[in-house]
């Protein structure tokens, strides 16, 4: 009876570590978050499916909101940038050596004028495997170079130096 206590106690705390390791907002493959911007009927953290495909507009669909539709040609700046942070919970509870590690978050800004020419803007961050075919998308869809907010993201992405 003791060993099957022990066992259940160590796949409880088992369980529990992999719930901490797991990032709680991570963005699904093909879907992008809506962070912020001046799109008033989007809720801020809204988690939906983006599509880059169109040759006309880059459209966002979130639920219980009609698809947001950002026209290529009216893209005026394409920025992307990355917060890096440690993973201190699973330092905590599982190893210390996770604090070795990073978990980086990938955002892009696009600003562009809209059918009536008011200045909007929009930020969205990407799944860590979307990151570069969807940088790779909308600068060929828009013909804007990527603005880098820093060197760091400048390295990670590939980016030629000025």
């Amino acid at each position: 009876m003791p060993k099957a206590r022990a066992i259940a106690a160590v796949a409880a705390v088992l369980a529990t570590a992999t719930l901490l390791a797991t990032p709680a907002a991570a963005v699904d493959r093909g879907k992008a978050v809506y962070i912020g911007g001046t799109l008033p009927a989007v809720l801020e953290k809204a988690q939906a499916p983006i599509d880059l495909k169109s040759e006309e507009a880059l459209v966002f669909s979130p639920k219980d909101t009609a698809p947001v539709r950002i026209p290529w040609s009216g893209v005026e700046e394409v920025e992307y940038g990355q917060k890096v942070g440690h993973r201190v919970k699973t330092a905590i509870f599982l190893t210390p050596l996770a604090l070795f590690s990073k978990a980086r978050r990938h955002y892009v800004t696009l600003a562009w004028k809209d059918a009536d020419g008011k200045d909007q803007a929009a930020v969205f961050e990407f799944d860590k495997n979307d990151i570069r075919p969807a940088l790779a998308t909308i600068r060929a869809r828009t013909g804007r170079d990527v603005v880098y907010q820093d060197e760091q993201a400048q390295k990670q992405m590939g980016g030629a130096k000025d």
